[in-house]
């Protein structure tokens, strides 16, 4: 809507910058506990964050969805010397260049929309104090919280203090219209622009899959895919998708969030299935189960083991590995014996377990699936699997292109479709705007909804002047 179809304004270049942020603050919380690799892009997350905030009003949702994936690092028990950094640097650097943007100005510290990731800000200089003084004593679990709560209490009067005496002075700002508009009903906000704008009705089932098509079939399936796979970084694409589709859910405009995040996690979808669909056939690669990965003599790879096996022992030259690996063999099978013989114990002992059923009828299903009926199957689902795919991805790419092709029409100029079927050009506005000119005087001020008014200001007035 914003790209293909020909469209161009300042969401155009937010949603880059947005995706660019994001990207630099997931990549600053990868697993690699690298000092300057979580420095530089910690850094970057403020550099784009920056430009984020030039470009668009919805640097607010950018700043706040970080704040809150900090917030939930902390409450998951992942805080650390990098999530630390990564956000501190993230957060000075970023509020000190918006604070440079003239129409931002000292709201990042003032309005009440961004004053949650400051104290998450705060927070984190307490915890990272904490974690310090800790380390420095060798302090135990009890003593480092006992430590917690008496710093975070301090902590928390100054604030009380702080907000007392600068509160009465004016100094916090209000929510605006619009972000109330998201937690009550959009007729309620108080402001008549914002209550009577369609944009801002929730949205309903229809304008996601106009919009999202079959992405909104397939998210669902990468959000669940990252969900059994949490990491530092990973976790945030859930704290996205679940704030994406609850603002958007309540203000259709807001669509354009999910786009990012819904393409995302569609992606992961959608690769997790075709690297799955190429493990049953390349030989190379049996997807981690080596029992139906055969060879050219048709011999699966755990024969082709055993032989090999089987050439070590015949070997005199393997005398000392092949006595050190039935040592190994018999106090491997020694301690299986031993916890099978336990657990078989504790079962007599306890009576079978809720999850008995379950894990043997998954045993059954492995068993069943690396025999070759189950590889045939296997491979059959995978021939279906690409087929969907070709005709899933077919369908997108001509939807998208219609679609594009219906957004791409001047918004002055519209076409029409009459009661015999016709399609006609409707011309209304630019006649309008031809009035205007003809029977106005140029120094007019014109009271007009603000797409009219910009097209009065911008597009018509060198169109006038000729």
């Amino acid at each position: 809507m914003r790209s293909v179809g020909g469209g161009f304004d300042n969401e155009s270049v937010a949603t880059s910058a947005m995706v660019l942020t994001f990207y630099c603050w997931m990549r600053s919380l990868r697993n690699d506990n690298n000092l300057s690799t979580y420095v530089l892009f910690g850094v970057l997350s403020g550099l784009a964050y920056f430009y984020m905030v030039a470009a668009w009003g919805g640097y607010i949702f950018v700043l706040n969805l970080i704040g809150v994936h900090a917030a939930m690092l902390v409450a998951l028990g992942r805080f650390s010397d990098k999530v630390w950094a990564s956000y501190s640097l993230f957060y000075v650097i970023g509020t000190f260049l918006a604070i440079q943007v003239p129409v931002v100005g000292w709201a990042p510290l003032k309005s009440l929309e961004q004053l949650g990731p400051c104290g998450v800000f705060l927070g984190f200089q307490v915890l990272q104090l904490c974690e310090m003084i800790r380390r420095r004593n060798k302090l135990s679990p009890q003593q480092t919280w006992k430590l917690r709560v008496q710093v975070f209490a301090a902590l928390a009067g100054a604030l009380v203090i702080f907000v007392v005496f600068l509160a009465p002075a004016g100094y916090f700002g209000p929510l605006s219209s619009r972000v109330r508009g998201l937690f009550v009903q959009h007729t309620r906000t108080g402001n008549p622009l914002v209550d009577s704008v369609a944009e801002h009705q929730p949205a309903s089932s229809r304008a996601y899959f106009q919009y999202l098509h079959h992405v909104c079939s397939l998210a669902p399936v990468g959000f669940v895919l990252v969900l059994c796979n949490l990491s530092d970084s990973s976790s945030f694409l859930i704290a996205w998708g679940t704030t994406a589709y609850f603002f958007s859910h309540k203000m259709v405009r807001l669509i354009l969030l999910t786009a990012p995040i819904g393409s995302v996690l569609a992606g992961i979808a959608a690769g997790r299935i075709f690297v799955w669909c190429l493990q049953q056939w390349l030989p190379w690669n049996d997807g981690g189960d080596g029992a139906y990965a055969t060879n050219e003599l048709g011999r699966t790879a755990s024969n082709g083991s055993s032989n090999t096996q089987q050439q070590d022992d015949n070997d005199p030259t393997n005398g000392k590995g092949k006595e050190k690996k039935r040592k190994t063999t018999r106090k491997n099978t020694a301690g299986t014996s031993v916890q099978a013989a336990a657990s078989s114990r504790s079962r007599s002992k306890n009576g079978n377990t809720s999850f008995d059923g379950i894990m043997s009828l998954k045993s059954a299903v492995e068993s069943a699936s690396k025999s070759k009926e189950g590889l045939f199957l296997r491979r059959t689902l995978t021939g279906f699997l690409v087929m969907l795919g070709y005709t899933v991805g077919t369908n997108f790419n001509n939807y998208c292109w219609r679609l594009s092709k219906d957004l791409s029409n001047p918004s002055i100029i519209i076409h029409g479709r009459l009661k015999d079927g016709r399609v006609v050009k409707v011309d209304d506005y630019r006649e309008a705007y031809w009035w205007l000119r003809d029977n106005t005087p140029e120094d007019s001020r014109i009271m007009a909804w603000w797409d009219y008014g910009y097209q009065i200001t911008g597009k018509f007035r060198a169109t006038f002047e000729l």
